[in-house]
């Protein structure tokens, strides 16, 4: 680490917003010389944006990190409206930061974010400063998403901003600008820290159950609305006295070593329902907690000095909560002397009142409340053992609401799919275990596919993790011979045979949600396969021209809707008829009977006949009948199908009309083809004999008529013949008839062969179209 490293301190309470930023930050730059990192840290009083400006005037380029707190920590005095700068430098430092804003609307996606901001500097260790808007919903859902991210190699340390207890508008800031609802972020590398957190609460009474929560609210305890089940415990609460009660009795939820993530409740809403500073896990037991101001005092200076073990502080920086110091009041300057004394008195520290505390009690990082957390940091560490003192000693109860919860994780809800139940399984696992790395795996060994992980920042790095054997690994195959998987868990110390215990435990329910889920599949499998058959099964039973019948001597046992159909009944209607030959023809109703009583007999093994049905209706449909004869109930039986073949019969009847038509219409060629020539040999004789006359021969008119009665007859044969030839597909064309002229020739003609003794006269209309 670096030998070099220098840090000043400054703080003012000026208040010009500009005039206060650049008098704190000359102060601290007078000590540490131009800063790699500045930590700006201000009350909500402030213009925070002058602020800022007047710090960076004076810090040059330095990278800076900060937010609106609830108050400064100076010494063993607590300043409301001030403005805080910390600054460090050292040649061998590296420093990144980041600034996101949308807390509010994506909090794990925030976290990922500004995780991938600080790995872009190509930093691989250090420590991360947090410094959250605590008054959206979402911080711990934040820190998941940044953890997930950078992985368990860097230290996470911070706190949330606030304002004066208005919980109106917070400000969180870098070099960059200055956000609200946002998460602001300073990774820094190259010397010593060491950071430690805890509160001084102990549980008291019974554990309870949080049975019903969504983010800061908890709805039910133990089944009960909240308040009532929370004042229950606590013997009553006196109207108008919540806010006491809450300060002194927060709730505390365990982790394996009985240190207890604290949780403040500050409201209650009309449905009893409570509302929380930070989220409120559902299913978690808990505690109502307690403490006494001694305990606290005597907690803040456990904590500091854990924070010292092992490091030559140069600067100390703490955070904590803005509750501790309402409820301890002037005790609270004794906290404070607490955590000041466990370092040499030349140290430089500074402190903030936060909402929200984030730290470790041992690798994993949570957002806290009702806590202190210390940070130390200097130019050199030695390798010395941590020796820590858990705030509580009753690891009984602890593990107790340990192992309830893990038997209480649902892995059974149908409506979420498998790897969503044992990711959300993990998320709780991570609070209670407090597990820095973890991956769960599916399938068998050569064909495993990755769940879930946590603490690795990629892939390589978990095959590397999983490659390397040790004590502070465990590994459980899942299944006989690990054929549903594997579960890895790894922390940062050798395991004690207790965690194997209980990781072992976890792993079982693991291990049976997976059996379960697997039979669940199974079943599903089957079903979906029976389902295939049932509608393949329709598809041929029930598709509409194939009716599908039963019948024995005793009547119709079964008939499908495709058969009522074609009848015009309901499958119903037709199965209560007592007489079937009633829907068939009655010219062939002793056809259809001696055909069924020879199968039925056993005369023979089926039948096939067609037949005319009697619709409901009256009208008639035809029908072509299979079937074969079984045996059903020891009685013989005849299954089979009926075909409507009414459309066939139709087809059938009008191709037999146009072979008529055809033939037909080869006859009328023929006769037209002798027609003609008969015609053609008339017409040439009367030709012969017409050359042959005088102009004033009185039998050349009645040959003239006689030829043009020829002309027609052979126009007729050769339409005949044309049409014999093409049939309906003739290529002959229609024209309009001269009705006048056809009445003309007919009685030329007609007066020729009348003779003498009768007369014809026409009358035609003049007005008669053409």
């Amino acid at each position: 680490m670096s030998s070099n490293l220098r840090v000043g301190i400054g703080y003012s309470t000026q208040g010009n917003s500009y005039g206060a930023g650049m008098a704190a930050a000359s102060e601290a730059v007078k000590t540490s010389g131009s800063p790699m990192l500045t930590f700006v840290f201000t009350t909500d009083s402030y213009d925070q944006e002058a602020v800022c400006q007047g710090v960076k005037k004076i810090v040059k380029n330095s990278k800076l990190v900060g937010f609106c707190a609830g108050g400064l920590i100076v010494g063993d005095s607590v300043i409301r409206h001030g403005v805080g700068v910390l600054t460090v430098s050292g040649q061998e430092l590296q420093v990144a930061t980041s600034l996101r804003g949308g807390l509010h609307k994506d909090p794990f996606g925030v976290g990922c974010q500004v995780g991938e901001d600080l790995l872009a500097s190509g930093i691989r260790k250090g420590t991360v400063f947090l410094f959250p808007d605590a008054f959206v919903g979402g911080v711990s859902e934040a820190l998941r998403g940044l953890y997930s991210t950078m992985g368990a190699d860097f230290k996470y340390v911070g706190g949330g901003a606030g304002d004066n207890l208005r919980f109106f508008h917070t400000s969180q800031f870098t070099e960059l600008g200055i956000k609200d609802r946002a998460l602001a972020a300073a990774l820094i590398d190259g010397m010593a820290v060491r950071t430690a957190i805890g509160h001084g609460w102990r549980p008291q009474g019974e554990p309870l159950i949080v049975t019903e929560a969504l983010g800061k609210r908890v709805f039910e305890i133990d089944g009960k609305p909240a308040f009532e089940a929370y004042s229950n415990r606590l013997r009553g609460i006196p109207e108008g006295q919540f806010a006491e009660y809450g300060m002194r009795h927060p709730l505390g939820f365990p982790d394996v070593q009985a240190n207890y993530l604290i949780r403040d409740p500050i409201a209650v809403n009309p449905d009893k329902s409570i509302d929380f500073v930070a989220e409120v896990p559902e299913g978690a037991v808990g505690y109502v907690m307690t403490a006494d101001l001694p305990e606290l005092v005597e907690t803040a200076g456990r904590v500091a000095a854990k924070a010292l073990q092992g490091i030559r502080p140069q600067f100390l920086l703490t955070f904590d909560c803005i509750s501790r110091y309402l409820l301890m009041a002037e005790t609270f300057k004794e906290e404070l002397r607490a955590i000041k004394s466990t370092a040499r008195t030349e140290v430089p520290t500074l402190g903030v009142l936060t909402f929200g505390e984030i730290g470790s009690f041992e690798e994993v990082p949570f957002f806290h409340n009702k806590t202190v957390a210390v940070v130390a940091a200097g130019s050199e560490a030695n390798a010395a053992d941590e020796v820590w003192w858990p705030d509580v000693t009753n690891l009984e109860s602890a593990e107790l609401s340990v192992l309830y919860e893990i038997s209480s994780i649902n892995f059974d809800d149908p409506k979420v799919g498998l790897n969503d139940l044992i990711k959300e399984a993990f998320r709780r696992a991570v609070r209670f275990f407090g597990l820095p790395y973890y991956a769960v795996f599916t399938g068998p060994e050569g064909n495993r596919q990755l769940i879930t992980s946590w603490g690795f920042r990629t892939a390589e790095e978990l095959r590397k993790h999983m490659d390397e054997h040790g004590p502070n690994q465990f590994r459980f195959p899942l299944g006989k011979k690990g054929e549903l998987g594997l579960l890895f868990i790894e922390k940062g110390s050798p395991l004690e045979e207790r965690e194997r215990r209980l990781y072992t435990i976890f792993a079982r329910q693991l291990e049976k949600a997976l059996l379960t889920r697997k039979e669940i599949e199974e079943r599903q499998r089957i079903q979906r396969l029976l389902y295939e058959i049932q509608t393949q099964h329709r598809a041929i039973v029930e598709q509409p021209l194939v009716g599908s019948y039963i019948l024995s001597e005793d009547g119709m046992l079964h008939v499908n809707e495709a058969l009522a159909r074609m009848f015009g009944y309901q499958p119903a209607e037709l199965l209560k008829k007592t007489d079937l030959l009633e829907s068939i023809h009655p010219d062939d109703r002793s056809m259809v009977a001696t055909q069924l009583q020879r199968c039925l007999a056993g005369v023979s093994e089926s039948v096939h006949y067609t037949f005319r049905g009697l619709r409901k209706d009256g009208s008639v449909t035809y029908c072509e009948v299979f079937g074969r004869r079984i045996s059903l109930g020891g009685k013989s039986a005849i299954a089979g199908v009926v075909l409507n073949i009414s459309k066939r019969i139709i087809l059938e009847e009008q191709l037999r009309k146009s072979q008529n038509m055809e033939l037909l219409g080869q006859m009328a060629a023929a006769v037209a083809h002798d027609y003609a020539n008969f015609m053609t040999t008339i017409m040439s004789n009367i030709e012969v004999a017409l050359l042959k006359l005088d102009e004033d021969a009185a039998v050349r008119k009645y040959l003239e008529t006689a030829f043009r009665t020829c002309i027609s007859a052979a126009e007729l044969s050769r339409k005949l013949l044309l049409f014999g030839r093409q049939g309906s597909q003739s290529s002959m064309k229609r024209r309009p008839l001269d009705l006048k002229q056809v009445i003309e020739e007919v009685a030329e003609l007609m007066d020729s062969l009348l003779g003498k003794n009768i007369s014809l006269s026409t009358n035609i209309d003049r007005n008669l179209s053409p």
